[in-house]
């Protein structure tokens, strides 16, 4: 269209048209006429059809109009962007060679300055050029209009030709950075698809769990509940047993429950971290995304239970339970004590069989020596970094522990404990060691190693405050929680 309109701009001025009054001030007519060659400049577009910036050179001229523009536009974008031509003023005709020449020589060098400058504003520069020769002179000027209106017939041609292949090589690179970055998108996406799918399958897994744990806690406190009816109506071997039944099933409620917040806890880990990775990959390509409506794999559970809902669930009941079981072990010491006053007294602590004596004592044995192997076995460690799972350990040394007040307190009167006690009694002090020291000495060392791993300098303090603050057990959680983290992102590199 532009084109069109350009080319019948040119046929009229070829046939004779009248150039318009912009642009050219005529001198007075008669001999005094000012013969200076004055080069100035307009806007297209202008207003002030009027103001014209003369100066003595296309350069000083152009800067002129740019600023007189600027002024007048008022911050108009359209108005900023519209063409700046020069033209030259022309006396009324006839006028000397002279002029005519520095005419043309002045003409010249505005085309020359203006022929890098936008289409519109060269393309009003050569018609006016063109029209002022056509204006003050015949044969003088005649080979000067003709090379202009050519000149301005082919910048035209050139000019609109290479702005369609510039757009045009433009929209083809838009198209290729487009197209790379949707095969970018694509390749991410088939490599996180199968993390997704395996995150939500392990979070489905989680929840049976949960609800697993959820529904036996009925169970466990009836079975607490069993223990202390049995204790109230044992004599003193029977007291034992009640004993180890309670230890044994508060044992079991605090491993069923720990091992339950460390998966749990691993795989809020592992979630955020891949998440997290998968944000940062798709970063750069956001608004593409949004341009193109391309969705984001989605790393959401998308259920009613959240992780942290199933962690706190699970850190409370191991709470309530361990302090129902500490206060039944309590009940039953009592219990045992009031036996062994009663069988004082009575001078018939003798009619206890020798053989219940004799399988109390192995059965008590057999399960302190269980105990010890639990606390001196080698702590798990991770698969890649070959870090120490520390949150199985900690339990067990607790657990250990609650068995030294009833060896302390078994009195003459429960020698079926002695063997197993003795047993217990030099692991005390290495399970006690282990809690005070050996633990809060890993977690400080492994702390230097989540951070040059780059694992998340909030959780890593926040385990430095749980150990500072004297809670073990959270911080040994959150220890094995950032384990999870630090493997996650390490993707089998040690």
């Amino acid at each position: 269209m532009k084109q069109a309109i350009l080319y019948g701009a040119l046929l009229a001025l070829a046939i004779g048209c009248q150039s318009p009054k912009l642009g050219r001030q005529s001198a007075a007519v008669g001999e005094d006429q000012d013969l200076t060659i004055h080069i100035c400049g307009h806007y297209l577009g202008s207003t002030n059809s009027g103001s014209l910036d003369c100066a003595a050179t296309p350069q000083a001229a152009y800067s002129a109009t740019d600023a007189r523009r600027t002024s007048e536009c008022h911050g108009n974008v359209t108005c900023l962007n519209s063409g700046i031509y020069l033209l030259i003023t022309t006396p009324t005709p006839p006028v000397p060679a002279s002029f005519m020449q520095a005419y043309a020589t002045a003409a010249r060098q505005i085309e020359s300055f203006m022929a890098p400058k936008d289409l519109g504003g060269y393309q009003r520069t050569l018609e006016e050029l063109t029209k002022g020769a056509k204006l003050i002179g015949k044969t003088e000027t005649e080979n000067l209009r003709r090379d202009y209106e050519a000149k301005l017939n082919q910048a035209t041609k050139d000019k609109i030709t290479g702005l369609g292949s510039a757009a045009f090589g433009a929209q083809q690179a838009t198209l290729v950075r487009t197209r790379d970055a949707v095969h970018t998108l694509t390749a991410i996406n088939n490599r996180y698809t199968p993390i997704v799918n395996q995150l939500a399958d392990q979070f489905l897994t989680l929840v049976t769990r949960y609800q697993t744990l959820r529904s036996a806690e009925t169970a466990a406190i009836d079975d607490l509940t069993a223990a202390v009816s049995e204790a109230s109506l044992a004599d003193t071997v029977g007291g034992a047993a009640a004993l180890t039944h309670v230890i044994a099933v508060a044992r079991s409620e605090s491993s069923t429950t720990n091992d339950f917040a460390v998966a749990a806890s691993q795989f809020r880990a592992e979630l955020e971290a891949r998440a997290g990775q998968y944000s940062d990959e798709i970063a750069p390509y956001r608004n593409l995304m949004q341009e193109l409506a391309l969705p984001a794999l989605d790393f959401a559970t998308h259920s009613d239970v959240s992780v942290d809902s199933m962690v706190s669930y699970a850190e409370q009941r191991d709470t309530r339970m361990a302090d129902a079981a500490e206060r039944v072990i309590v009940q039953i010491r009592l219990r045992l004590h009031a036996l062994q006053v009663a069988a004082a007294n009575e001078a018939t602590r003798q009619t206890f069989a020798d053989a219940a004596l004799l399988r109390s004592s192995t059965e008590f044995l057999a399960t302190a020596n269980a105990r010890v192997a639990e606390i001196l076995r080698t702590p798990d460690k991770s698969p890649v970094l070959k870090i120490s799972f520390l949150s199985p350990m900690q339990r067990d040394m607790v657990t250990f522990l609650q068995l030294e007040p009833p060896c302390l307190g078994r009195g003459t009167t429960n020698p079926w404990m002695d063997t197993g006690c003795n047993v217990l009694a030099v692991n005390f002090s290495k399970a006690r060691q282990f809690l005070n020291t050996r633990i809060p000495g890993t977690i400080r060392i492994d702390a230097g190693t989540f951070r040059r791993k780059n694992a998340p300098a909030d959780v890593v303090a926040a385990m430095e405050q749980q150990l500072a603050a004297g809670d073990l057990e959270a911080a040994c959680r959150t220890h094995d929680e950032l384990i999870a983290i630090v493997e996650a992102t390490a993707g089998g590199t040690p």
